[in-house]
């Protein structure tokens, strides 16, 4: 008769810790390895060139749009802004001038009606649970470094110098 025994599985392997890349990282990096191929190649600009092009062209591609996006905005905030002063203004003279009023008890009521049907506990909880990144139960100074950390993540995994152009260029634009 055949006799079943149980094998245990082998231990897994062991798994090699990846260290954690930081925007810091790649950019000391990269300017190791600029000065190492100033200082060590016979034609350090057309290295560099052949090393750096594609992210110099995509850190100007972003620089271009982050600058015209934070342009834009610049430009349309101030003329909201303004629209929304001479508006105001506007509804301020009449309602002093007895043009425009309205009795707002209906509206109230409405807005108490809904206001008695919201659960602020509840909100509220969601709301921690929310902003509760790391899940201690705790909104602390440990969540603001987690955001940092995930924003972080997200800009090297995807493009960084694009999004690194794309943020100065549109800080640019906003400030000019």
């Amino acid at each position: 008769p055949l006799v079943c025994v149980p094998q245990t599985p082998p231990p897994p392997a062991p798994v090699a810790e990846e260290k954690e890349e930081h925007i810091a990282d790649v950019v000391t990096e990269t300017v190791n390895d600029i000065g190492r191929t100033v200082l060590k190649s016979s034609h350090p600009l057309e290295d560099l060139k052949n090393k750096y092009a594609a992210s110099v062209q995509k850190f100007l591609s972003g620089g271009i749009i982050g600058y015209a996006a934070g342009a834009v905005v610049k430009y349309f905030s101030l003329s909201v802004v303004k629209a929304v002063a001479v508006a105001a203004t506007g509804i301020i003279i009449a309602a002093a001038a007895g043009l425009i009023g309205k009795d707002t008890s209906p509206i109230i009521g409405q807005v108490y009606e809904e206001y008695n049907k919201f659960d602020a506990k509840k909100a509220e909880k969601e709301v921690y649970k929310k902003l509760d990144l790391n899940k201690d139960g705790k909104i602390d100074h440990r969540d603001v470094k987690e955001v940092l950390l995930r924003c972080e993540r997200m800009l090297i995994k995807n493009n960084l110098s694009l999004s690194v152009g794309s943020i100065a260029g549109a800080v640019a634009g906003l400030i000019r």
